[in-house]
């Protein structure tokens, strides 16, 4: 499961702190803003949004994929990590624990299990 980084205030992408202290989560649907919930931390809120996302087959193509070169020259050309890229925190798919990462990690791809769950 991978978090979306954003460059609004709590960090990540749909994740909002209401007036009240809580955090809320949104994504937006066929030009419709969907309610997700509202959480205790901008963690749990990021979480649920990437589990709606991913439920709904949104999930942003990796860009640490690589490109290929120009003119077709059938080379690979390495991209620069995107802001969905680089994590802050990442979620166990086995056991749903949140974990912080270093600053600037790459998000690992495909599923990824921490030390109990490995």
């Amino acid at each position: 499961l991978r978090l979306h980084l954003s460059s609004n205030a709590t960090g990540y992408k749909g994740v909002y702190r209401h007036a009240r202290g809580h955090f809320q989560a949104t994504k937006s649907e066929n030009g419709k803003v969907v309610f997700l919930g509202c959480f205790g931390t901008a963690v749990e809120a990021a979480v649920a949004f990437a589990r709606a996302v991913a439920a709904a087959g949104q999930e942003p193509v990796a860009a640490c994929a690589r490109a290929v070169g120009q003119a077709g020259s059938g080379e690979e050309a390495e991209l620069e990590p995107t802001a969905d890229e680089i994590v802050t925190a990442i979620v166990c798919d086995g056991c749903d624990g949140g974990f912080e990462l270093p600053p600037g990690t790459l998000a690992p791809e495909g599923e990824w299990f921490c030390a109990a769950c490995y």
